[in-house]
């Protein structure tokens, strides 16, 4: 089973894709229309290169952090959360979604995926 159908199984998911670094392709699973999984993809993208750039910047700071390379972030909503982990991202209902389980599954899927495309 691939992981985009594990994640769909899983209660409160509502969809999963993966976004093109180049901006120019993506591909989704689930409960949403095409135009929005285009923009999700976009918002994904532009957020993943916003939050590599922080992440630099702190290691530059403070070396110790070890936040460089950035593997993913998160925005948690009362009624939507968003889980992102290397180009993969995973569209959750908060109130039925449990976030750790979710995170846990993508950490460990794409562990060895890597992120220095960005």
């Amino acid at each position: 089973m691939s992981i985009e159908a594990e994640l769909l199984a899983e209660p409160g998911v509502l969809a999963v894709g993966k976004f093109a670094y180049r901006g120019d392709r993506f591909l989704y699973k689930g409960r949403l229309s095409e135009d929005q999984a285009r923009w999700l993809s976009i918002i994904c993208r532009a957020t993943s290169m916003s939050t590599t750039m922080q992440g630099r910047m702190l290691a530059a700071l403070h070396p110790e952090t070890r936040i460089e390379p950035l593997r993913g972030w998160m925005l948690a909503g009362d009624e939507h959360t968003l889980l992102v982990i290397t180009n993969v991202f995973c569209l959750l209902d908060s109130r039925r979604a449990t976030a750790a389980a979710v995170l846990a599954r993508l950490r460990t899927a794409l562990a060895d995926e890597p992120m220095d495309l960005m």
